[in-house]
């Protein structure tokens, strides 16, 4: 798989240029997926190689974001799967791991990449409806919802329909059946992953500053206050190019030399 995007340049960042491409997590080579753990390692605790490459094998695409040097910098799966609900079929997107060093949170070339190829294996079934879960145990993933999308849930200004609660606890059971948390929409792994104790030292007051200036991460917090334990907040978004907003729209737009 060749889908690859490089981050466009601009006076304005100090983010380093990152390239992602899309690969099939079967086709990695062995320094690759050892790279991918060594990440996961970095920034989650209890992670063994053994855990860490079945659900990787699981999955059927590993966004991989490498740095000018073609060193592994972060990485993103993404499972799908068709679901039956409610007597219709379900596409479903499974965001797993997403890691990403701090020196390279603010690139979006990825993002790009991601989005593309989602929207583009949607389209090749285009009756049939497609939804993004994302798990999410911090701020920063939680905030790609009101980045690129017009509609998902939970968000701060309104309440989750009953609808689309009933339809974000089918897919979240179908992965954690017993972990999932109806009454606060967390999920609570029997065995969590929390965040690195030195990590979770340096982004503590971070957060508490940004909770009161931003009202995605106030939110995040109120709603999963154990995320650096471990505990993720379950997330639904419905997958079409009539669901971007202005930012999602640009990001599927071609870069010059683009076809």
């Amino acid at each position: 798989m060749t889908e690859t995007s490089t981050d466009e340049p601009s006076p304005q960042t100090r983010v380093p240029l990152i390239n992602a491409t899309v690969r099939i997590p079967a086709e990695l080579a062995p320094a690759e997926r050892t790279r991918l753990h060594e990440l996961m390692t970095e920034h989650f605790a209890g992670v063994s190689p053994a855990s860490f490459f079945q659900d990787l094998d699981e999955k059927n695409w590993v966004v991989l974001l490498a740095d000018s040097v073609g060193q592994l910098q972060g990485f993103s799966t993404l499972a799908h799967r068709v679901l039956s609900f409610e007597d219709r079929p379900i596409a479903m997107f499974y965001s797993g791991d997403t890691v990403i060093d701090d020196r390279y949170w603010g690139s979006i070339g990825w993002l790009r990449v991601w989005l593309k190829h989602v929207i583009g294996v949607v389209e090749q079934t285009p009756a049939v409806p497609a939804y993004w879960l994302l798990l999410t145990a911090t701020h920063r993933t939680y905030r790609f919802l009101p980045g690129f999308l017009r509609e998902y849930w939970p968000r701060p200004d309104r309440a989750t329909p009953s609808e689309v609660e009933q339809l974000l606890e089918a897919m979240v059971r179908t992965k954690f059946p017993d972990e999932y948390q109806r009454e606060t929409g967390v999920v609570r792994l029997h065995k969590a992953v929390p965040v690195q104790a030195e990590r979770a030292a340096s982004i503590s007051p971070t957060v508490d500053e940004r909770r009161e200036t931003d009202q995605f991460v106030e939110f995040f917090c109120r709603r999963n206050p154990g995320y650096l334990q471990g505990d993720f907040l379950a997330c639904i978004a419905p997958m079409s190019r009539e669901n971007l907003n202005a930012m999602g729209r640009r990001l599927m737009k071609p870069l010059p030399g683009e076809s």
